[in-house]
């Protein structure tokens, strides 16, 4: 608003108290009184009373949402009982705000009232936030899943990835005894074999992992891994071993023969005699034969996996000291 002059409120004081117009609730102060910030003399008796306020709408916010994100009014319309509607200012109590936590908050405020003015509210004006409940995660994403099956005691995978656009920190779990978990482990966000049973022969698996947020919301989803199983030219056998009671390397065997579903070991003397024959990996031979202590020389092995119809053969040197 502007005067016959082109003068504007805020560029006014009229009754020469230091407070412009637009802001003095106490316009016509005798001059030379001490004013607070609304222009009202401190000395004043009380002469307005604040009988109501203005209603003010909820406020919606998304999940997560910073408190210093959302706005509140500085500012609320007061009803004085002179029957005016005055702004004064409000500052709001926020300290039960959680972001992470969907629902709905009251806040009170305080108005920071004239000298010159009473409080005469029945309560303390409040102002409604509520915070949106969280949508669950999109998807669940695997980087990798296909794995040579080796004989290291844990094999890694892949790295799963959560598709979420409303948060980045979530919980990844296998399911407890669904599917084909107990097999496998997760750590953080990777996928690792876990060796403890090898389940022969097969080489399709089943997992089902969760994702939870934290909000609690939770999804599930399934993947089918696959274990490439290594030729029988791939895998290491050891061609020499000393049984000679000391405690180290006293047994020959080919552990890596166990994710084959069957097999079979054959080991001959040099004259064509087997002096060694099993079809489980777990068995293992200790240099004898038929209980009689066999000398120290080369002697030769036949591995033969019914699974891929393969056979490979080579030499065994047994040691004694």
């Amino acid at each position: 608003m502007v005067d016959t002059n082109g003068c504007a409120d805020f560029e006014k004081d009229t009754d020469g108290d230091g407070v412009t117009d637009d802001i003095d609730l106490c316009p016509t102060t005798p001059t030379g009184e001490t004013v607070d910030e609304f222009g009202c003399s401190v000395n004043e008796p009380f002469i307005t009373q604040v009988v109501g306020t203005e209603t003010l709408d909820a406020t919606e916010v998304p999940w997560a949402t910073p408190l210093d994100q959302i706005t509140l009014p500085s500012q609320i319309l007061v009803l004085t009982n002179n029957g005016d509607w005055v702004y004064l200012p409000i500052t709001w109590n926020t300290a039960s705000y959680d972001s992470l936590q969907s629902g709905t908050y009251v806040f009170e405020g305080v108005i920071t009232f004239p000298n010159s003015w009473e409080d005469q509210l029945s309560g303390p004006p409040t102002i409604t936030v509520i915070v949106l409940a969280k949508p669950a995660p999109e998807d669940l994403l695997l980087s990798n899943d296909l794995f040579a099956q080796n004989n290291d005691p844990s094999i890694f995978i892949g790295d799963f990835t959560v598709i979420d656009p409303t948060d980045d920190i979530h919980t990844i779990a296998l399911v407890p005894d669904a599917a084909d978990n107990s097999l496998f482990e997760i750590v953080g966000n990777q996928l690792f074999w876990n060796n403890s049973e090898l389940r022969p022969g097969e080489t399709e698996f089943t997992i089902v992992v969760t994702v939870t947020d934290r909000a609690g919301n939770v999804f599930q989803k399934e993947f089918v891994i696959t274990r490439e199983i290594l030729p029988l030219e791939s895998i290491q056998i050891p061609n020499t071993f000393t049984p000679d009671g000391d405690g180290v390397n006293d047994e020959w065997g080919v552990g890596a023969l166990k994710v084959y579903k069957s097999y079979m070991i054959h080991i001959y003397e040099r004259g064509g005699l087997r002096v060694f024959f099993t079809d489980d990996a777990d068995e293992l031979w200790d240099g004898t034969y038929l209980g009689t202590v066999l000398p120290r020389g080369t002697y030769y092995f036949v591995i033969e996996v019914k699974d891929t119809q393969e056979t490979r053969k080579g030499m065994l040197n047994l040691l004694r000291n």
